[in-house]
């Protein structure tokens, strides 16, 4: 899966809980009857066997001609997610699991209730055979070859020999294993190793399994593509169509990865894809394009990934496979951008467009403050219209930034189609400590999202208009850095234009607390040893004394504030430090954006206090249906009731009752947000060069 993020585990008897606390050898109620005993299939691989499977995938009702089968994939529950419904409809399986599902950083753990990566491992292997034993896999079955999490792409040149010899030992029928899509390194990984092992196979006569692809996951213009595959092949996707009953028991599967709950989410349970698997090039990327893996930080790059293989495949003696490769990075294929011309000055430029007649955008700049404040209401309504937009691209966040923090040469792209503001950047350029002039976005340093605004039909055209007008207006700066860009930001998948060297690398993670539908149902996220702890506060605050919780209005905004301010540099002068509040500019900014905020209805700074006086302040705000967490300040001689964790969980009731489904408590990975369950999520980082400049060019 993506990044391998979790929730509270199943702390005490966790294998006998994920059973149903059944005896050994029995079946949990509800699952799939008993399998019949293994059989070998008489039938050699070919034709027959791909009749044979289309046979399964179409009716499931052929069990006695079902080929025989070994699913090899990375980590305990790709298996169920991209094949989970198969795997009931096979009768003589054997599953594979190259990595142990525990990566060597202890994030993932922690945030499960862990303390060592290899009770992580162990809790992922019980909920893995929990899961298939719901179709009557049993544990003899299944084989670990234990690589760690997010370094199977490091056992390239072993992992093929180990394959093989699984293969020559069991000599299924088919294999199924992860397509080559830059999804996952581990993933990558898996697939070059099956696909090599056929290769020794091959070159040592031995008989060859049928090799087909279940789905994964890869980068398609910014997002996530599920349960698609990336066309790098003509052959036509089988569709397995899930029946009520396989879709109760793959949710049921699903349900045995406690730890992965919020990570399988996104994986829907109506349907299962599988192809014949092309012949890849491992040495050339699958796509053009950041790779979805690259966003985020383990370790791994396309460049790095590519060398790997070739030295794994000198190694093992094998000629480079044949070379399947995706039409467009990172998109889908009717998403192929034209070519784009335009500049300042309300230009006009063609543009690329879904499946339509090419939209003619105008590119224009915003040079003055004064010309900023006149765009704001159509500012406003391009917010709204954007799907992906934050508190952070509004003009009460960035225009009172430039206001108390800007300096240098504003150049705020719009795009108008129409007449209609359609497109945003919020650009500028200052001059560096280092002398040379940066291209940078308003309010970096201060902003957890940093992006443009697009209307989402014209994303991608749009973010390729942006980087050519930036490419074209390039003697106007040296060196350009996008800092805290979305995951899946349209900049990150645009076309670089051939002016501009590109540079995508991943930047901080927000750690973002998925919301149930009401109050009663929070604990049921949070372990035991914090709901003891969140008992024990309230209890110690309750005798200290009269206590209140309150949000601003117009009315105690200014005091409010005033606290904040307060109490966060009473914090950091316990460290000696100034702390980020120090600065007056700073403060003058956030008193006139949360007045903006007010009035637009976002803010949320909520305050505890005890015997009237403040001792903990929460700046947050609320945006659709998400809430945020800003900053904070407490008070350190309140110390003995864990005023930082009653503030937090107020707020994260408050953000409830009005409806929202997640709290971002934005940059930082801090230990105390992932005792509430919350799940890191990536940003990236995007710096523009001049083609050909080593590193950035001399101030003129």
């Amino acid at each position: 899966m993506t990044e391998r993020r979790t929730t509270k585990h199943r702390t005490a008897k966790h294998r006998e809980r994920a059973t149903g606390g059944r005896a050994p050898g029995t079946m949990p109620a509800g699952s799939a009857p008993p399998r019949a005993p293994a059989r070998r299939s008489a039938t050699p691989p070919g034709p027959a066997i791909a009749d044979r499977f289309a046979r399964v995938c179409s009716t499931g009702d052929d069990r006695c001609g079902a080929p025989s089968a070994m699913v090899v994939v990375a980590h305990p529950d790709d298996e169920t997610v991209g094949a989970g419904a198969l795997l009931g409809r096979l009768d003589d399986v054997v599953v594979v699991h190259v990595t142990d599902g525990a990566p060597r950083d202890l994030a993932d753990a922690r945030s499960a209730g862990f303390t060592t990566r290899e009770a992580y491992a162990r809790a992922r292997r019980d909920e893995r055979d929990a899961a298939l034993a719901l179709v009557r896999i049993a544990p003899d079955r299944i084989h670990d070859l234990c690589v760690v999490d997010q370094e199977a792409s490091l056992s390239l040149g072993e992992l093929p020999a180990r394959i093989a010899e699984l293969l020559r030992a069991s000599t299924p029928d088919l294999v199924i294993t992860h397509p080559y899509e830059g999804g996952h390194p581990d993933h990558d990984a898996t697939a070059f190793a099956v696909h090599a092992a056929l290769a020794l196979l091959r070159r040592d006569g031995a008989p060859r399994p049928l090799l087909l692809e279940q789905t994964s996951y890869f980068n398609s213009a910014g997002t996530m593509a599920t349960y698609e595959f990336l066309p790098t092949s003509t052959a036509e996707p089988l569709t397995l169509t899930l029946a009520p009953a396989e879709r109760a028991l793959k949710h049921r599967m699903l349900e045995q990865y406690v730890t992965q709950r919020r990570v399988l989410a996104p994986f829907p349970v109506a349907v299962e894809r599988f192809r014949a698997a092309p012949a890849y090039d491992f040495t050339r990327p699958p796509h053009d394009g950041i790779r979805w893996y690259e966003i985020f930080s383990w370790g791994m790059t396309g460049d790095r990934f590519a060398q790997l293989a070739r030295e794994a495949l000198g190694a093992l003696g094998l000629e480079r496979p044949g070379h399947a490769r995706a039409p467009r990075a990172g998109a889908r294929p009717t998403a192929e951008p034209a070519a784009h011309h335009g500049g300042s000055g309300g230009q006009p430029a063609g543009s690329g467009h879904l499946g339509g007649a090419a939209p003619e955008l105008l590119v224009d700049e915003v040079t003055t403050c004064d010309g900023l404040e006149g765009l704001c209401e159509e500012w406003h309504q391009l917010l709204d219209r954007c799907p992906w937009a934050t508190p952070f691209q509004s003009p009460e966040w960035l225009l009172s930034w430039w206001r108390a923090m800007g300096g240098g040469e504003l150049c705020v792209t719009t795009l108008r189609r129409d007449g209609r503001l359609v497109g945003l950047a919020p650009l500028f350029i200052y001059c560096g400590p280092d002398g040379r002039r940066r291209l940078a976005m308003l309010g970096a340093g201060i902003s957890d999202y940093e992006d443009v605004l697009l209307e989402p039909e014209l994303a991608d055209a749009g973010a390729a208009l942006l980087l050519r007008h930036i490419a074209e207006e390039r003697s106007r700066w040296d060196a350009g850095e996008f800092l805290e860009l979305r995951a899946a930001s349209p900049l990150l998948a645009a076309p670089c234009p051939p002016e501009l060297s590109v540079e995508r690398y991943p930047s901080s993670s927000c750690t973002v607390l998925s919301l149930p539908a009401t109050v009663d149902a929070l604990p049921a996220s949070l372990s035991w040893r914090f709901r003891r702890r969140l008992r024990n506060a309230r209890n110690r605050l309750g005798r200290a004394g009269d206590a209140q919780f309150v949000t601003a209005d117009e009315r105690s905004l200014p005091e409010l504030l005033e606290a904040l301010v307060r109490l966060h540099s009473l914090r950091w002068e316990e460290r000696g430090e100034p702390g980020v509040l120090s600065d007056p500019r700073l403060r003058r900014f956030h008193q006139v954006a949360a007045a903006g905020f007010l009035r637009r209805g976002w803010l949320r700074l909520h305050a505890l206090r005890l015997r009237g006086a403040p001792i903990a302040v929460l700046h947050g705000f609320a945006h659709r249906d998400r809430a945020c967490m800003y900053l904070s300040g407490l008070d350190p001689s309140a110390d003995f009731c864990s005023p930082g964790v009653l503030i937090l969980q107020y707020a994260i009731e408050q953000a409830i009752h009005e409806g929202a489904r997640e709290l971002d408590m934005l940059r930082g990975t801090e230990s105390y947000k992932y005792e509430w369950s919350a799940e890191r999520r990536p940003n990236a980082g995007l710096r523009l060069r001049h083609a050909g400049a080593a590193g950035d060019r001399p101030a003129r």
